[in-house]
């Protein structure tokens, strides 16, 4: 079977293969904190597993925020305006649409912060970016949502991109999300 006959969508079949390829032959191209973020949410998966028995995992993660609250510190409020100063987390590649909920937690958590309004303004995804809900976040709930994009984006293939358009974005993505994870599972061994 010829890979054009495998393939639903020839180029992003040949993408996927052409990391995968990189990947193999560069097992240190991928940054330690790709590695690191992996460990970490894996690390957490189970905490919020047991404490919410809501059916989807994504209610689970926003629960977990909320239990979580009283671990807002500066290192985390510092990672986190970074986070939301970039465009938001789309559901997919390049430009994607943002999942509604992140739209949300990104838009409350730009306010909370009092960032310039112009990072909407210059946005790519500003078409997108409605306040088109009810928004019940606190920080850290917010914030978890969004990293929890992040992750789906991670391990459903849609950002392991190292090179071309969208490589520099992920790198960073990946990078301030593991940074507040580790500060997440630092006040968790902490506090509990």
């Amino acid at each position: 079977m010829s890979r054009r006959e495998i393939f639903l969508n020839r180029d992003e079949g040949e993408e996927a293969l052409e990391v995968i390829n990189h990947y193999i032959n560069n097992k240190e191209a991928y940054p330690d904190y790709y590695y690191d973020f992996f460990l970490h949410w894996s690390l957490i998966n189970p905490l919020y597993n047991a404490w919410s028995r809501n059916k989807k995992e994504v209610c689970r993660v926003i629960d977990f925020g909320k239990k979580i609250r009283h671990l807002w510190n500066n290192n985390i409020e510092s990672f986190s305006k970074k986070l939301v100063a970039l465009d938001c987390v789309g559901k997919g590649r390049n430009s994607a649409q943002p999942n509604k909920y992140v739209r949300l937690a990104t838009l409350y958590l730009r306010k909370e912060f009092q960032l310039n309004s112009n990072i909407c303004s210059n946005c790519k995804k500003k078409d997108y970016c409605k306040q088109d809900g009810k928004n019940n976040f606190h920080k850290l709930d917010a914030i978890m949502r969004i990293l929890y994009q992040i992750r789906c984006n991670l391990f459903h293939g849609d950002k392991p991109e190292l090179m071309g358009s969208q490589g520099e974005r992920n790198k960073e993505l990946v990078y301030i999300g593991n940074e507040i994870l580790s500060n997440i599972l630092q006040q968790l061994t902490q506090k509990f």
